[in-house]
């Protein structure tokens, strides 16, 4: 297991999402809250990889319908964007 900041993901995220797709586990920690990375499976017509949420399908995506709707959601949806949207973040 990996245990790193968000500024070390940041700046190496290529190598650490390697490691995650090679089977390590990646605990991302920010200020006082952590984050695993998980990598998303391909849908398969029987939807396993939903099987490995604690959500049903039906709650994962209204969870994120929920997300985008949230008036503090943020849309990225270009390359500029997330530039932008990274930049303010490291204020």
């Amino acid at each position: 297991m990996l245990i790193i900041s968000t500024g070390e993901f940041r700046g190496h995220q290529k190598a650490y999402l390697d490691k995650v797709d090679a089977g390590i586990e990646l605990i991302i920690h920010r200020k006082n809250r952590s984050y695993k990375v998980t990598p998303v499976e391909e849908q398969d017509d029987d939807d396993s990889w939903y099987d490995r949420t604690k959500f049903t399908k039906e709650e994962f995506f209204a969870r994120i319908e929920k997300s985008r709707n949230s008036p503090t959601a943020v849309m990225l949806k270009t390359k500029e964007d997330i530039d932008a949207y990274f930049d303010k973040m490291a204020l």
